[in-house]
């Protein structure tokens, strides 16, 4: 009897040794951690090996290993996750910026430049441009020939070059309306403020220093503008 229960023991140690080896195999898993409490697993299958209830003294080892397994890859698919979040935040960055670029390829900054310049001017020209407006109107619905409103013409011309020269003083207020403009794609009624305020410097630039002097560092610096970000509430900027 003392030889068959020895060789019933050893069969079923073997049983349960091929069970646990064989979870081992399943989870496939080659971590340092896990490593350490499956070598517990073995010391308990080869100190409980003569006993029935095998399983039942070496359970809590069991249930640490594979607790131990699943934190390691819990831990394992965060850092995934925070990989591939990193990942798609790069790609935002980078689809933005390329959208940037596009919108700076089609648009003609220096068109922007020229309309900033053509509000002090119309204001400053506003006699010469209505002197020649009156000379091309006709009461037939044959044009003017232009021969006739050269001289006018001529004016307008010399009052806009005049108007195009600008004070080094206004240089901080035209480049805020500049940035403006472009920030807004070219929307003239988003910038006003910036613009009046450059039409103000051209006119009086000896007042406008005096108002430069007169403002806090606060205020001297130069204005932040993003309608890209803030697109659709660009009365916030007014």
């Amino acid at each position: 009897m003392s030889i068959l229960n020895l060789i019933k023991n050893v069969l079923n140690m073997l049983i349960n040794i091929y069970i646990f080896v064989q979870y081992f195999k399943q989870l496939k898993y080659n971590n340092k951690v896990g490593l350490i409490y499956q070598n517990d697993i073995y010391e308990c299958l080869y100190v409980y090996m003569n006993e029935s209830n095998i399983f039942i003294q070496c359970q809590e080892y069991v249930s640490v290993f594979f607790n131990a397994i699943r934190k390691e890859k819990e831990k394992e698919k965060d850092q995934f996750d925070r990989q591939i979040d990193k990942q798609r935040k790069k790609q935002r960055l980078l689809k933005k910026a390329n959208q940037i670029l596009k919108r700076i390829s089609k648009m003609n900054t220096k068109s922007f430049e020229v309309l900033i310049h053509s509000q002090y001017a119309f204001d400053v020209c506003r006699e010469q441009v209505y002197n020649f407006e009156d000379c091309r109107q006709t009461d037939t619905p044959l044009p003017k020939d232009p021969i006739h409103c050269k001289a006018q013409a001529k004016e307008v011309l010399s009052c806009y070059k005049e108007a195009e020269k600008m004070d080094p003083i206004c240089l901080s207020s035209f480049n805020d309306s500049r940035e403006c403009m472009f920030k807004s794609d070219g929307n003239l009624y988003n910038c006003k403020t910036w613009i009046n305020q450059y039409v103000t410097c051209q006119k009086n630039p000896a007042a406008f220093a005096e108002f430069l002097e007169a403002s806090t560092a606060e205020q001297l610096k130069s204005k932040k503008f993003d309608f890209v970000k803030n697109r659709g509430h660009s009365d916030k900027y007014l």
